[in-house]
């Protein structure tokens, strides 16, 4: 089960996954293309590492900011909307 914060505050939209944690040397291995951090899940549910790349890049070509950090037992996703 995946429980999930979502906040829009300033520009800023910040979304907690409070269901997991992924460790910190592969918070980066996130966006990159064709990486799967977890590969019982990809067997399971099927998928080719790229949504978050995707999503990321698709934020950035718009001229805003993507990032993901660990909180905690959290991991967060913040997009920042102010140019």
């Amino acid at each position: 089960e995946t429980v999930i914060e979502v906040k829009l505050v300033d520009g800023i939209l910040t979304v907690k996954n409070i269901s997991s944690l992924i460790k910190d040397s592969h918070i980066n291995d996130l966006f990159a293309p064709f990486k799967t951090l977890d590969e019982s899940r990809n067997s399971k549910y099927g998928g080719h590492g790229l949504g978050m790349h995707i999503i990321k890049r698709g934020i950035e070509l718009n001229g805003f900011t993507f990032k993901a950090h660990n909180s905690g037992k959290r991991v967060v996703f913040m997009i920042n909307f102010n140019k």
